[in-house]
């Protein structure tokens, strides 16, 4: 199980020789990656309190948009989508 706390980043890194950003390769003992998405979350966003201006979002429980970048790459990726639902109330 992964931590929430990681987001699109925590899977590529900048080619020195190319300068480009890539994705990193995963293991092949890595069979799947299952996430959930909950792009209503207030905590995942993080604008909610005093660290709202000091911490980034964890994009990957919160954008669908990092998930579709994931998965273009990653063939073992899947998704479950719990927007809407209110879990911090």
């Amino acid at each position: 199980m992964l931590a929430p706390a990681i987001g699109l980043s925590e899977f590529q890194y900048t080619d020195t020789t190319t300068n480009t950003k890539k994705f990193v390769e995963l293991s092949s003992q890595v069979k799947k990656i299952h996430i959930t998405i909950n792009g209503t979350d207030k905590m995942l966003k993080k604008f909610f309190g005093f660290l709202s201006n000091k911490l980034n979002p964890t994009d990957l429980g919160y954008k669908e948009e990092s998930f579709n970048a994931l998965k273009k790459n990653y063939t073992i990726f899947s998704m479950t989508d719990f927007t809407g639902m209110s879990s911090h109330d």
